[in-house]
């Protein structure tokens, strides 16, 4: 469905993708066909839920009864303080000349 979107695929149309490889969703990959089984037009059902959505949302403002389904962030009250290494800086060790 993802590829059908982002080409824009009517009813009737079919999606190849060029190279066989159906996760590389690049718009180069992605081709056209002229004769398919799809009967829907994916990216109008997107738009039609996302208007069904932003409705309900209003009535549900409306209501006062709306509440976001998604988590909200919650404050680090004492948030964890990166450990500080020392540099230990080591002199070279003296060399001892055997004679």
């Amino acid at each position: 469905m993802v590829a059908r979107v982002l080409t824009d695929a009517r009813p009737g149309q079919r999606i190849l993708f060029l190279n066989g490889d159906h996760r590389d969703l690049r718009k180069s990959n992605l081709g056209l066909q002229e004769y398919g089984m799809s009967v829907n037009h994916d990216r109008a059902l997107l738009i039609e839920a996302a208007a069904e959505f932003e409705r309900r949302k209003v009535l549900a403002l409306a209501k006062g009864t709306y509440k976001p389904r998604f988590r909200k962030r919650v404050p680090i009250i004492n948030p964890v303080q990166p450990v500080k290494k020392k540099r230990v800086i080591r002199e070279p060790l003296p060399l001892e000349i055997v004679a």
